[in-house]
């Protein structure tokens, strides 16, 4: 098997950065939404979703592990954008897709 490694440069200003990091990737999603810092932004952030299903608004949330581990042999296993829980202990798994995906309706 032929496999081709790419090597990026490391960009040198924040317009090269932006070319390189697109706002829909996972790599940003995680920074933007589950880093440390970031807690109000992921907090509005999905109120504002709540918001728009007509859902009460959370008041904190705390920033967890995005991994979910497989608990089974044959379970897969998954690593979220973010997952954040409320106050309340309900769970917010937050994806961010590049594209329409057929079949993802509302996976509340």
């Amino acid at each position: 098997m032929n496999q081709k490694i790419i090597r990026l440069k490391k960009p040198e200003t924040a317009d090269e950065a932006r070319r390189i990091i697109s706002p829909t990737s996972d790599m940003f999603a995680r920074y933007l939404l589950a880093g440390e810092g970031h807690r109000q932004l992921t907090e509005s952030f999905i109120n504002a979703v709540l918001e728009d299903s007509g859902d009460p608004f959370i008041q904190t949330v705390e920033i967890k592990s995005p991994f979910n581990l497989a608990d089974w042999v044959n379970d897969r296993e998954t690593i979220l954008d973010v997952k954040v829980a409320d106050a309340a202990g309900t769970q917010y798994d937050i994806e961010i897709q590049n594209a329409h995906q057929f079949g993802h309706g509302r996976q509340a």
